[in-house]
Formats: structure tokens, C-alpha cells, sequence
């Protein structure tokens, strides 16, 4: 590759619809259970003895906070589905995603990066690409990739640009 005039290179960049809605069933089915442990023991909590209402009333919190992060989930995946996401290497900057969340993109040059590490969540088989620059550090979870091959292209095309 020449080193004056280096080629644009993209790579897409969205949650994965199976994974999505294998971890919506799960929480759905959580939030159901909630929304049953309301109904047959309003007045335990985990098998403590809260009182009528308030047994009820926790379920209840729990369960709404899982169909709201169904909700959450839906919408994002919604929106990165119709929305075009990638990782975008240009000539001077790479162009990223702001978020799972939103369409925003953000532009990083590669003169203000100042370091590109791999890190792994304790436990997990997740992995991130964290970029730090001189406006912060930005993440690039392994989640957003059709491939673990696509993960390691763009964390070695990275390093290459920068340094």
C-alpha cells in the first residue's frame, strides 16, 4: 500500500438481528416471571416478607425496566437497520458510529491518535478496540461485527494508519 495515497476501506458496523432477539426472549421472559411474581406473591419480595402493596410494586419496577429495555433494544436495532453503519478508514480520518444508539457519526484524525489496545470484558467473550485520542477515548465493541475475522481487520488496519 502506498503510504502517500492510501485507499478508503469500510466495514459495516450494527447489531446482529439474531443476537438481538435472543437477548429480547431473554429479558422478556424475565420480565414475565416479574410480572406473575406480582400477581401470585404481592406481599414478598424474593421471598422476604415486604408487605401487600410493595411486593407488588417492586415486581411491577423490575418488570417495567425489562420491557423498557426491550423497547430500547427494538429501537436500536430499528434504527441500525435502515441507517447505514460502518467503520470508515479514509485518507486522514476514520470515521466511526457515535454509539449503538444513534446514527451520529464521529470523525477521529489519526494525527490526534495516541493509542490503539485490545481489551477484553472480565469473563467474557466480548472484546473492544479502544482508540484513545486527543478529544478522549472512543470503544469499538466486537458485538457490531458480522465476523470476529472483520474485529481483527479493522483493529490491525487501525494500527497500521496510526502508527
Amino acid at each position: 500500500m502506498n503510504k502517500t495515497r492510501m485507499e478508503i476501506q469500510s466495514f459495516p458496523y450494527h447489531l446482529q438481528g439474531p443476537s438481538v432477539c435472543l437477548i429480547g426472549l431473554l429479558i422478556a421472559l424475565f420480565g414475565g416471571l416479574m410480572l406473575f411474581m406480582a400477581w401470585t406473591e404481592p406481599d414478598r419480595f424474593i421471598g422476604m416478607p415486604v408487605g401487600y402493596p410493595a411486593g407488588a410494586f417492586l415486581y411491577g419496577a423490575l418488570a417495567l425496566v425489562a420491557f423498557t429495555a426491550i423497547f430500547i433494544m427494538a429501537r436500536a436495532w430499528a434504527m441500525q437497520r435502515h441507517g447505514e453503519r460502518q467503520i470508515r478508514f479514509e485518507e486522514d480520518r476514520v470515521l466511526l458510529p457515535k454509539n449503538p444508539f444513534s446514527n451520529q457519526i464521529i470523525a477521529i484524525p489519526y494525527r490526534t491518535i495516541r493509542s490503539v489496545n485490545q481489551q477484553s470484558a472480565s469473563r467474557a467473550a466480548m472484546r473492544f478496540i479502544v482508540i484513545k485520542h486527543a478529544a478522549g477515548h472512543t470503544q469499538i465493541a466486537d458485538f457490531g461485527f458480522e465476523t470476529k475475522a472483520a474485529f481483527e481487520m479493522v483493529f490491525e488496519t487501525l494500527r497500521k494508519r496510526v502508527g
